[in-house]
């Protein structure tokens, strides 16, 4: 784990703006036994991304045998936001490359070890190669480099990028990118590492030009999400100041949204509620998650320990779902004002909403787009989360039961595992294979997930759901842009959707919706019982 605390005034008083090496170093290979992750399933996501977006299988071997570079100009490593895309990418990359070389300028000494902390103890399939002071060495063998900066590689499958305040540039054309990178901001910096390293995966999955083409001279801009910003935006406090935080989720965007809460130096309670562990396979979509410390360990108490670590705000973790932890005496005594979202479940989403918080912001994610949609008490028009994401108008538990086999009341507490009751009452043709799951201790609902999988004719692992890392960190910049900019300015106008379409694609991609309140919803009909609650709440805990 780095030592480094990750926020804006801590990269102001490092002294690897200062420091430089006097003699270049020798090659630097670092070493580490692999086998405490299951590699098979740490790669199982994003593999079944790339199948899904080419149409064909992918040969595994093959794929993590593709040598990825990493590399980056000096004077844009000197500043905040390139050390702080170089080291997102470095976590990034580790994640869906195999083969990968980093490639670091003399005199960064503080970014070279924080680099070898962290491939140290993050999952690779191969030992990264990391180098110093060898920018100009032949890579002719690399199926694709990623740069730090503004200069492109003439010839080479390059893509550059760069960060300043709110705007994240990128291109993998011949002409250069703005080099300013002053305003230091590691929101637009983890954004720009995101669309770095989606451009490198779609070299290695060898996307047609055609379906995708390299960007070219992109520009978007996380304040204001034009692709044709007229300014870098505000700059950011070195620290800000949170009211009581509850993030739901611990998984993908939850750690992104951790990774900048510890760059931001958030300061404030935040508290972490996920149902789940953590688990071999989120090795390859989960930013944050090491080799060892984290597989079955519970994803909130895990991540609250991170933040805790590695920031300035103070965590705490909860394991339970968002329904009930939301009764208990942690959430009720929190009263959060702000409640963010990593969650890819509708029900859990209407649940995080009856909090009724100042603020929600909710990410979202699919194979390759990101979203945020957010949702304030104080404005009567915009949808809230339960108007946004609608319940399938379906019988549940009926096609659950039919998919499975297990009685409908069995079907009532999710969470819990199989029991032998359960195997009695269940119809007799899938008792079987429910006898198999009952002996490896599985839940109910990892039991209703293996049997809709199976019947789209895919057998896959309980709870398993392709995704890529990039994409969900993408989606926490935007998520994390605008629990920002509502920081530094609460009435200002926002949209209630954001949409970045697809990362293949670029900034082109994007959209702002303001969706409008479904007058039928408890957020109208029952609008004024809810603020009224809220005051006495506050009144209540101001006692």
């Amino acid at each position: 784990m780095s030592s480094h605390r990750g926020g804006t005034a801590d990269l102001h008083r490092s002294n690897f703006h200062d420091e430089l090496c006097s003699r270049a170093q020798p090659p630097t290979i670092c070493t580490w036994r692999s086998d405490m992750i299951d590699q098979d399933k740490a790669a199982s996501r994003p593999m079944a991304v790339a199948a899904a977006l080419t149409g064909r299988s992918i040969d595994d071997m093959a794929f993590h045998e593709q040598l990825v570079v990493l590399t980056g100009e000096l004077r844009a490593l000197r500043t905040p936001n390139g050390r702080w895309i170089f080291v997102d990418a470095v976590r990034l990359l580790l994640r869906v490359a195999g083969k990968l070389l980093i490639d670091i300028p003399e005199g960064l000494d503080d970014l070279t070890q924080e680099v070898r902390q962290i491939c140290e103890t993050c999952y690779v399939r191969q030992q990264p190669t990391i180098r110093i002071g060898q920018l100009d060495s032949d890579l002719s063998d690399a199926k694709a480099i990623l740069n730090i900066g503004c200069q492109p590689r003439s010839g080479a499958p390059c893509v550059s990028v760069s960060a300043n305040g709110w705007l994240c540039r990128a291109t993998s054309g011949p002409a250069s990118l703005d080099g300013d990178f002053s305003q230091a901001n590691p929101i637009s910096s983890l954004f720009a590492a995101s669309i770095g390293v989606s451009e490198v995966f779609k070299r290695l999955i060898e996307m047609s030009d055609d379906i995708s083409p390299p960007i070219e001279n992109m520009t978007f801009s996380l304040f204001d999400h034009s692709d044709d910003p007229g300014d870098i935006g505000p700059t950011l406090p070195s620290t800000l100041e949170i009211p009581n935080t509850l993030l739901v989720g611990g998984g993908a965007i939850g750690s992104g949204v951790a990774l900048l809460a510890a760059q931001l130096a958030l300061r404030g309670k935040l508290h972490v509620v996920d149902k789940q562990q953590y688990a071999d396979e989120n090795m390859g979509t989960c930013v944050l998650m090491e080799r060892n410390g984290w597989s079955k360990r519970g994803k909130a108490a895990r991540l609250a320990e991170w933040i805790s670590d590695n920031g300035s705000a103070t965590a705490s973790g909860e394991r339970d779902f968002i329904a009930d932890a939301a009764s208990r005496e942690t959430c009720q005594a929190l009263a959060p004002s702000v409640v963010i979202n990593g969650l890819d479940d509708v029900v859990a989403r209407h649940d995080a909403q009856m909090l009724w918080p100042d603020i929600i912001l909710d990410g979202g994610i699919n194979n390759l787009g990101a979203a945020v949609v957010q949702h304030r008490l104080d404005n009567l028009g915009k949808a809230c989360l339960r108007c946004t994401f609608k319940l399938p108008e379906v019988d549940t538990h009926a096609m659950q039961a039919d998919l499975t086999g297990l009685d409908i009341r069995a079907l009532i507490e999710p969470g819990r595992q199989l029991t032998a009751e359960d195997l009695e009452s269940a119809a007799p043709d899938k008792r079987e294979r429910l006898r198999k799951q009952m002996s490896e201790g599985k839940t109910i609902c990892s039991i209703v997930s293996e049997a809709a999988m199976a019947r789209l004719g895919v057998n896959l692992d309980a709870e398993f759901r392709p995704s890529v890392p990039f994409v969900a960190t993408a989606a926490a910049s935007l998520v994390m842009a605008e629990f920002a900019k509502y920081l530094l300015n609460p009435s200002a106008a926002y949209h209630q959707t954001t949409v970045f379409g697809s990362l293949f694609l670029g900034a082109t991609s994007s959209a702002r919706i303001n969706r409008a309140a479904d007058p039928s919803c408890l957020c109208v009909i029952h609008r004024e019982t809810i603020l009224s609650s809220k005051v006495r709440l506050r009144q209540h805990l101001e006692v």
